[in-house]
């Protein structure tokens, strides 16, 4: 981060149309993030809560991860398609919607996960992101952060990025 802020939330989003599959999350410092993409560090290194979609609700939805769906699209949790344990976040737009709408999983209120972390200070965003081999598929992460109720900046990774 670049500016002090009082709220943040990190976002996981299908950009257009295809299916996506998104598992073992990861926001922390630079310093602290894993070397080997098949180890998840431990969860006081890791600024994401349920990185892995294993807890989840009475509903089967991942415990701190909600979805964010206008119209078309649709999200869901997955075992089909795990790479860390059990589930995975699935987000889906069929290809027959011409203008697809916003769709995205987002854990907010991260800010107090972030208190260690001034601006300035080096991070890392990283996850496992599937798109079942269909070179069509974009995506992006991103956090954004806001500050008295107002935007005020985002650090935006994969942005198009493939799976």
């Amino acid at each position: 981060p670049d500016k002090s802020f009082t709220s943040a939330y990190a976002c996981l989003q299908l950009l257009g149309n295809g299916t996506m599959f998104f598992d073992k999350a990861y926001l922390g410092l630079a310093s602290a993030a894993p070397a080997d993409p098949e180890f998840l560090p431990a969860q006081d290194e890791n600024r994401l809560l349920n990185p892995s979609m294993e807890m989840t609700t009475q509903e089967g939805l991942p415990v701190q991860w909600a979805v964010l769906s206008e119209k078309d699209g649709r999200g869901a949790l997955d075992s089909s398609r795990a790479f860390n344990g059990a589930n995975s976040l699935m987000l889906s737009c069929p290809d027959d919607i011409k203008q697809p709408a916003r769709l995205l999983w987002m854990q907010r209120n991260i800010q107090g996960r972030l208190l260690d972390c001034p601006p300035g200070t080096e991070m890392e965003l990283a996850v496992h992101a599937d798109t079942a081999g269909d070179p069509s598929v974009h995506f992006r992460f991103y956090i954004e952060m806001m500050k008295g109720g107002r935007f005020i900046g985002s650090m935006i990774f994969g942005m198009y990025g493939r799976g």
